[in-house]
């Protein structure tokens, strides 16, 4: 095998070269799956807050009802008066 850095002959079984010690073997790239899989999970939560947002019936203001003061003639009146 040779080196790609000096470009001494080495043997096969050689991890690293006689010449200048660098590694013979490619390094293998890791693949990190902890931003790919924070990235899903962020996406995923979002989606799943925007759609339950989405179906989630808006609440109404209702009108608020009138309280007449209280009394002998308010009452009088109260049950005279359209709701």
């Amino acid at each position: 095998m040779i080196c790609k850095q000096c470009g001494a002959e080495n043997a096969d079984s050689c991890a690293y070269c006689v010449g200048c010690g660098t590694s013979l073997s490619t390094p293998q790239k890791k693949k990190h799956l902890l931003p790919i899989l924070l990235v899903t999970a962020v996406v995923i939560a979002a989606a799943i807050g925007l759609f339950r947002a989405a179906l989630t019936p808006q609440k109404c203001d209702r009108p608020r009802e009138r309280k007449l003061p209280r009394g002998r003639y308010f009452s009088f009146i109260r049950r005279f008066s359209a709701p």
